[in-house]
């Protein structure tokens, strides 16, 4: 939930905790697809750091980054990229770009 309401500090302190951030909600959306899917770029980044997966796509096959490209959230399609993201790599399970 923090992920999703872009609650930075309280983010920060469950990954310093050491919080699964791999752990996913019923619809199998992890705390960084919440996060991109909500624009939350600082969020985003600290997952990242701390060691969020970045392919970990939901049930229906979207991954972080491909939300973040379906809601127009560039800062985030940048940042998977720096992160290491390939361009070659699909964004969706199905293997489409």
């Amino acid at each position: 939930m923090a992920a999703l309401k872009g609650h930075l500090n309280i983010v920060k302190c469950l990954v310093a905790a050491g919080a699964n951030v791999h752990q996913t909600e019923d619809g199998g959306q992890s705390p960084l697809f919440l996060a991109a899917q909500s624009g939350h770029l600082e969020v985003t980044r600290i997952l990242l750091e701390g060691g969020a997966a970045m392919d970990m796509a939901r049930r229906d096959g979207v991954t972080p980054l491909g939300i973040a490209v379906t809601q127009g959230y560039l800062d985030i399609v940048r940042t998977f990229v720096e992160a290491g993201w390939s361009v070659d790599k699909a964004i969706y399970r199905d293997g489409s770009t």
